[in-house]
Order: structure tokens, then C-alpha cells, then sequence
């Protein structure tokens, strides 16, 4: 676990972190946009939406317990995902998106 006490212990001055929610996982992936050359940069907004339309269509093509599982040392897990900011995501934006190619 991260600990920002032992940090200012060794001598830092400034600390700064953020705790992230998991809004949608899917093992499989979605595939990818686009290929980054840069070694720092900005992520693309259009990516952004592009990979979160992925993800929606996974969710109305496949059972909700399935996009929640992954395999870590040969046994099945399942990872606590915020459903409902996720679709309030989608609904606020009114994303429409294609049925789900795994191909894309």
C-alpha cells in the first residue's frame, strides 16, 4: 500500500497521489486506437471516447458478470466496478455505439 508518511520521512517535501475508481473492466481488452511514439504526452480525448464506446458495447453484448472477472494465478477473480457513474458516463454523453468487433 502506498504511504505517503514514509515518504516525507525520507526527505520529501511535496506528495501528491489519486485514488481511482474502476468504472469497467474487461479482460480481453478493446483493442487500440492508435499507437503512441511519444514518450510523454497527453492521452488523446478521441482515443478516450473511442476506447469508452468499446467498453460500452461490450457491456450491452456480453452479461454484466463477465465484463467484472480476470484470472490472476490461474484462479478466477472479480473486481468491484462503479456500474452506475459508468452508465451515467455514457447516458450524459449520448453515446450510441456499434455492436461489439473484437476485430476492430
Amino acid at each position: 500500500m502506498f504511504c505517503a508518511k514514509e515518504l516525507i520521512e525520507n526527505g520529501s517535501t511535496l506528495v501528491s497521489y489519486l485514488l481511482v475508481e474502476p468504472l469497467v473492466y474487461y479482460e480481453e481488452g478493446v483493442g487500440r486506437v492508435s499507437v503512441y511514439r511519444k514518450t510523454i504526452s497527453p492521452y488523446d480525448r478521441r482515443y478516450a471516447w473511442i476506447t469508452l464506446e468499446r467498453f460500452k458495447s461490450i457491456l450491452e453484448s456480453k452479461k454484466t458478470e463477465d465484463i467484472k472477472l480476470y484470472s490472476y494465478k490461474k484462479e478466477t477473480k472479480n473486481i468491484k466496478i462503479n456500474e452506475v457513474l459508468l452508465k451515467k458516463l455514457f447516458n450524459e454523453n449520448g453515446m450510441v455505439c456499434p455492436k461489439w468487433n473484437s476485430q476492430v
